[in-house]
């Protein structure tokens, strides 16, 4: 993986994407995001600093979140690329010590529209389906670990579906009712 300054140095204005006209928009034709829990101490062996803790959310259990979309990018309604897209990510508090259980999820989840500075969301991994999206996505929103995919998508009548594979081999895939 990347090292910090490399991802800060990704993430610094200057680069292919420094003059995209505002507003940027994402619109999504599919869409599909699942939660599940997962070992806490594999997520803690994933946080890239020891001020980031995952959330506990049962007993020796986190939050893993997969989010998938088939999108159309769009900087002042000009198109910029579409987009399939996985991202793996879990919810975090912020400190010298882990917070009390389930406590953070209401600064992650609040309707006050208000950042909290105590818990957020990490993006542990994102998966994209083209280069032009993996350089937006690390140039100018500062992601440090986006791979190029090959995601395929699609809807059934039970199901919104995406499939990702790196290198001819399966990587994740993901179905929702």
């Amino acid at each position: 993986g990347e090292s910090m300054s490399q991802a800060q140095e990704a993430s610094t204005p200057g680069g292919r994407w420094s003059q995209t006209a505002l507003p940027i928009r994402e619109t999504s034709q599919r869409y599909a995001a699942a939660a599940f829990t997962a070992d806490l101490a594999a997520l803690r062996s994933l946080m890239p600093h020891e001020r980031l803790h995952p959330v506990q959310v049962w007993k020796g259990r986190g939050l893993l979140l997969l989010e998938a979309t088939e999108a159309t990018w769009t900087a002042a309604d000009e198109p910029l690329f579409d987009v399939r897209s996985i991202l793996v990510g879990t919810a975090v508090s912020v400190g010298a010590a882990p917070a009390k259980p389930l406590e953070p999820m209401g600064d992650i989840f609040s309707t006050e529209g208000i950042a909290s500075s105590k818990a957020g969301f990490l993006t542990l991994q994102l998966l994209v389906s083209n280069a032009d999206a993996a350089d937006f996505f690390t140039e100018a929103v500062g992601y440090h670990d986006v791979r190029v995919a090959d995601i395929d998508c699609g809807t059934t009548p039970l199901a919104e579906w995406f499939v990702a594979g790196i290198d001819g081999v399966s990587a994740i895939g993901l179905a929702v009712r």
